[in-house]
């Protein structure tokens, strides 16, 4: 006989309707995805609003690991450094947003530079920005994973000849130069000095898309309706991430994880290896958004109470389409002679009050993770 336990407490909020706007959102000059990355080729396809491509001396190569499910070009050496003309002179503001991944935290890492006539205007390392004659620390919150990292900066409009933005190297203080090791996944680089309602908003696609926490933050749509409220929501404000789709910004997250950790994996529909090999549809404005308490991972069983693991997820939820999803739980001693439930607590208090709670037991079990299946998410609670 199977004993059942009884794990992974969840409770819903919804928000309205989500209505798209294109009009808040100003294209970057350049954009690199790695989802436009061709490995058969020298290049990284710039998808701004200027034609030019980032080029390189070798063949660009994938990293072995995803971000939530999305490739990254690997930056090993001088031979992995990318180099586009910036298409904008005299430069006066520059706003640069890029999500990386350092290899190895024990030395500085040079990522990006602005060189104007071959000399470095500016450059980002992963500890400190730096300018001509200064430079300026930023504290790294979260070490080891993941990281979203803006830089907004002025300078003296002066002309010039050249202007290349290079991906993967740094001059550094001392005249040396530092290349990247690591992975980069996204990286947008504006003429402009951007707001911080447009920074937040592309924060919060990037967040979504490569599952990274935004610290201390609500998520919003293009559109800057709220997807995720973070005064409201603050103590479940720990390894947020999210599905969701928004073309404003042609984010299509068919499923999600967060880079904090490996425990919690919804998917619409079934989780597939990558993003792209997930073909369910999401209709726009879709969002399921999910972050934890941050409680322990252990329950005690009480004759008056159900036996739920300390740690709770709060979903909250944008649209009203019903979606499918696959919710797949990292256990480290998974048992086979044993049930495994997911509760959720369908009045969004919290309480998990019987009477207010559906229970589902697990439909599969595959190494270390159990599944359950096709679990809708609609307003009608007939899911999530």
């Amino acid at each position: 006989m199977k004993r059942t336990l009884l794990i992974l407490p969840l409770f819903l909020l919804w928000i309205d309707v989500f209505s798209q706007s294109a009009s808040f959102y100003t294209k970057s000059a350049l954009w690199f995805r790695s989802n436009e990355l061709d490995t058969s080729e020298k290049h990284w396809k710039n998808i701004g609003k200027d034609s030019v491509s980032a080029e390189s001396k070798a063949f660009c190569s994938l990293s072995e690991k995803d971000i939530n499910f999305h490739k990254s070009l690997a930056f090993t050496d001088s031979l992995s450094v990318l180099v586009a003309d910036y298409p904008f002179s005299p430069i006066s503001h520059l706003s640069v947003i890029t999500v990386f991944h350092v290899s190895d935290t024990s030395s500085e890492h040079g990522i990006w530079s602005l060189l104007v006539n071959d000399r470095q205007l500016t450059g980002l390392t992963d500890r400190r920005l730096l300018r001509e004659k200064s430079y300026y620390p930023y504290p790294l919150k979260r070490q080891g994973i993941p990281i979203i990292q803006v830089s907004v900066q002025s300078f003296a409009k002066n002309r010039s000849d050249s202007i290349r933005f290079v991906m993967g190297q740094c001059e550094m203080p001392d005249s040396s130069t530092s290349y990247f090791q690591g992975d980069i996944a996204e990286c947008m680089v504006f003429d402009k000095f951007l707001k911080k309602a447009e920074i937040l908003r592309i924060e919060s696609y990037l967040a979504i898309k490569y599952g990274i926490s935004l610290f201390e933050s609500n998520y919003v749509g293009s559109n800057d309706s709220i997807l995720w409220n973070y005064d409201s929501n603050q103590t479940y404000s720990h390894s947020i991430a999210g599905i969701g789709r928004d073309s404003v910004f042609g984010l299509y997250q068919r499923q999600g994880s967060s880079v904090e950790e490996d425990l919690l994996c919804i998917g619409a529909g079934c989780i597939m290896p990558y993003n792209t090999d997930n073909s369910v549809y999401v209709a726009e404005g879709r969002y399921l958004i999910w972050g934890h308490n941050d409680g322990n991972l252990t329950c005690e069983n009480s004759e008056d109470s159900i036996p739920l693991w300390d740690r709770k997820w709060l979903m909250q939820s944008t649209g009203s389409s019903v979606l499918p999803t696959q919710v797949r739980i990292k256990m480290p001693l998974v048992k086979n002679k044993q049930n495994y439930y997911l509760v959720i607590d369908r009045s969004g208090s919290g309480a998990f009050d019987s009477l207010d709670c559906d229970y589902f037991v697990h439909d599969s079990i595959d190494s270390n993770y159990v599944y359950f299946n096709t679990l809708l998410s609609d307003k009608s609670f007939l899911g999530w």
